[in-house]
């Protein structure tokens, strides 16, 4: 089995002033959405090597609640390009690996979103060859999605592969490491999407609806709880 090749930075050091309160900590389906997201992307990922999160605002009553180490599900002797997006319910799999989840502290964190990318790819840069960023409000993205995120990047692994909803291009995205230096170069608020629609060309896209609602309120998190 190739060796998995792609690096998850979670983006989880804003302070969310609009949520009033501390959105990496809320509870959704008996998780914090910090944790979730960490579920989410890693459940069966067979493509991921180290996953990575990003810390600003409110540090110390967050580091605590991760959950030190996740499990990830491995198949051998199969190829990765012939792995289906796994289902939990039946995963293919036949051994296990356990991993520490690492933790960065981004100093400059309340400059904003695109300050925090570019200091966490400045850390990781000599470490990694593609990276899956995510975001921890958005709850309804699913263990699928980001499985079938990571199959894309495998299998075109000089592209930009963005998650897609009626808003265009959005995260999670996958970058190879050809574009780190300009993650570098991001500043303040701006994200990654700049970066997106300057290489639209070298982007495929995964349609994904759930991309497109995000938590930004306690009322949004109200909303996307299931009844």
């Amino acid at each position: 089995m190739a060796t998995p090749f792609i690096d998850v930075l979670i983006l989880s050091a804003g302070q969310s002033s609009r949520f009033k309160g501390i959105k990496q900590l809320a509870k959704f389906e008996g998780q914090t959405l910090l944790n979730r997201t960490i579920t989410q992307v890693s459940l069966g990922n067979v493509y991921l090597n180290q996953c990575h999160v990003v810390l600003g605002a409110n540090a110390e009553q967050i580091a605590p609640t991760i959950a030190p180490t996740i499990t990830r599900t491995i198949t051998p002797n199969i190829a990765l390009t012939d792995i289906p997006a796994i289902n939990p319910e039946n995963p293919v799999t036949t051994a296990s690996l356990t991993q520490s989840i690492n933790l960065l502290f981004n100093p400059s964190w309340e400059k904003g979103m695109g300050e925090t990318v570019s200091y966490s790819i400045q850390q990781l840069k000599n470490s990694m060859s593609s990276v899956l960023i995510c975001l921890v409000d958005q709850p309804l993205i699913t263990n699928k999605h980001y499985v079938a995120l990571c199959k894309l990047a495998y299998v075109n692994p000089d592209k930009i592969i963005a998650s897609q909803s009626a808003k265009g291009f959005v995260a999670p995205v996958i970058f190879p490491s050809l574009y780190f230096d300009e993650l570098i170069q991001l500043a303040g608020d701006q994200g990654a999407k700049k970066l997106i629609q300057q290489h639209a060309q070298s982007v495929i896209g995964l349609h994904c609806p759930e991309a497109l609602l995000d938590v930004d309120t306690q009322h949004d998190l109200a909303r996307y709880i299931p009844k």
